[in-house]
């Protein structure tokens, strides 16, 4: 399991999308995961991140509840893994 799956977003997807449309959203896509590996890592504030997730359409509270379930699902399942820096080890 990548080490930032949990905390990802999904490309925004819209039956109106043209080609340059659909570009700009993956570009977005990749913005807002770098931002939040970022933020993680400490490198970006969490309101940095807010502040992108908003601006791109996504409501940070409804991400931040997301996280959670995520997170809750992760620990409640036994689902990590050895070397990943959430047991501890450090980032490779």
């Amino acid at each position: 399991m990548d080490d930032f799956l949990i905390f990802s977003t999904n490309f925004l997807e819209n039956v109106d999308y043209n080609q340059t449309d659909s570009m700009t959203e993956m570009n977005q896509l990749l913005f807002r995961q770098k931002v939040i590996e970022n933020c993680l890592k400490g490198d970006e504030s969490a309101d940095f991140l807010f502040d992108v997730l908003e601006e791109q359409g996504i409501d940070s509270s409804s991400y931040v509840q997301e996280v959670e379930e995520n997170v809750e699902f992760v620990i409640s399942n036994g689902l990590i893994l050895p070397n990943t820096i959430w047991n501890g080890s450090t980032c490779n």
